[in-house]
């Protein structure tokens, strides 16, 4: 069985414009898993466990997407989501669920800077997914 993820992208496709970004998600696989392959690909990642981990927001200057762990207490992942638009408003904010539950239809329809994402998408399709909400043209070949 192969591998759901893997750090070979690199090798099929030259290095990316460094894209900023903020991955805070309880899932240590998942989170060093896509910050790997994220870095692999030329892009500055800092990574963090939870909300309480990540500095001061205005401490994060060059974040051009954030992806966050949807399965936060209600409060709490919409708070992170809040406060980083309020920090960078031209920053995209990702929310990753394992659920599709509907993802609070009432939170996300009213943030349209937020965008919902299953927790376990191809490399390549997440990969796409930050560069066109960072409208930046995929790193292929």
């Amino acid at each position: 069985m192969e591998p759901s993820s893997t750090s070979t992208f690199l090798s099929r496709n030259p290095p990316c414009s460094a894209i900023g970004v903020l991955l805070v998600d309880t899932d240590q696989c998942f989170r060093s898993g896509l910050a790997e392959n994220l870095r692999d690909d030329g892009h500055d990642v800092r990574d963090y466990a939870g909300p309480g981990e990540v500095p001061l927001l205005t401490a994060l200057a060059n974040i051009a997407v954030a992806v966050l762990d949807y399965s936060y207490p209600s409060p709490d992942r919409l708070a992170l989501a809040d406060a980083l638009h309020r920090a960078r408003p031209d920053a995209a904010v990702i929310m990753v669920t394992a659920y599709d539950s509907g993802a609070d239809e009432a939170g996300v329809s009213s943030r349209p800077f937020l965008h919902v994402q299953s927790r376990s998408p191809d490399y390549e399709v997440f990969h796409d997914l930050i560069h066109r909400l960072c409208e930046s043209a995929p790193c292929s070949s």
